[in-house]
């Protein structure tokens, strides 16, 4: 069965990165063995609940910034593990088994890079959707030699270790246009698979993205047929009424709302500070003894 390593760097957001762990268990292929990869951060104010969520996965620790070092740091570890391919994906993507379809004759001719072509993406903060069929070239800026879509990437193994280092160390933005160029000059070209407009891959925008949803062009997508086609309905997604987090009232119903989603409630809280965070840019408290402290206080009025 081919193995494919599928390294995931992780920075904030533990809500986000649950649901990624929860939708890859569910559309795990049965011709595929995968393997992933979690790449965290010390430094990372999240760091002990993501530590918690990627429990029994393979994990390896590295500093966030530079990004592009942070993920050649991560892969030069997993060239420990043995694989077939590596699979270049992001904390905030989800993908159908649509996805797998597509790739299982690709990886049964070893073909040694390729991808799709276009994606969906939906932002948090406002609540939008959007279908992109123009990002494979965006990351080039060239029509002569489009990439695929950075999320969802193959590369044959023997390519990696052709190539290394896919990143350059110094880079913290264009990550999926440095590794294809790095590629390519290696006398690699990339096979973009068309996917249609038929759900395959899904961004899920925040507030600490790179590359931010207002940044995009793309044709708009109903939000509920998007969390219907990634099938995110049974999940505890948000949208835009972060303005409910500030009173404590708001923020304690939304941190009772999600307790059955975690081990405890101090996760559960977590998860709901980071939520605000996404929508104010800062936490709403600084730890849980504090939002512990006003409960306190507010039980004794």
């Amino acid at each position: 069965m081919t193995k494919i390593l599928m390294l995931v760097p992780l920075w904030k957001r533990p809500e986000i990165v649950k649901l990624f762990i929860e939708r890859m268990r569910l559309t795990m292929p049965d011709y595929f063995e995968l393997i992933p990869f979690f790449v965290l951060s010390p430094e990372d104010q999240y760091y002990k609940i993501l530590r918690r969520l990627v429990s029994g996965y393979h994990v390896f620790e590295y500093k966030n910034n530079p990004l592009g070092e942070k993920k050649n740091a991560g892969l030069n570890e997993a060239l420990a593990l043995e694989w077939d391919y590596f699979m270049d994906m992001n904390s905030d993507s989800v993908w159908t088994p649509y996805l797998w379809e597509l790739y299982r004759d690709l990886v049964k001719d070893l073909n040694p890079y390729f991808g799709i072509k276009n994606l969906h993406m939906i932002d948090l903060l406002t609540n939008r959707g959007l279908f992109l069929d123009k990002y494979h070239i965006d990351c080039t800026k060239s029509e002569d030699t489009p990439t695929a879509i950075g999320p969802g990437r193959c590369i044959h193994r023997a390519v990696v270790e052709k190539c290394l280092p896919l990143w350059r160390d110094s880079f913290n933005h264009g990550m999926d246009g440095s590794s294809h160029w790095q590629i390519v000059n290696n006398g690699f070209e990339c096979l973009v698979i068309d996917n249609g407009n038929t759900a395959t891959m899904l961004d899920v925008k925040t507030a600490t993205n790179l590359n931010l949803f207002m940044e995009m062009e793309g044709e708009p997508v109903e939000v509920r047929k998007i969390y219907e086609w990634f099938g995110l309905n049974q999940f505890n997604i948000y949208n835009s009424n972060f303005t409910e987090l500030v009173t404590f009232d708001g923020f304690r119903d939304e941190v009772v709302n999600v307790r059955n989603y975690y081990d405890n409630q101090e996760q559960a809280f977590d998860a709901i500070n980071a939520t605000y965070e996404i929508g104010f840019g800062e936490l709403r408290y600084k730890n849980y003894r504090v939002y512990l402290s006003q409960q306190t206080r507010e039980g004794k009025k």
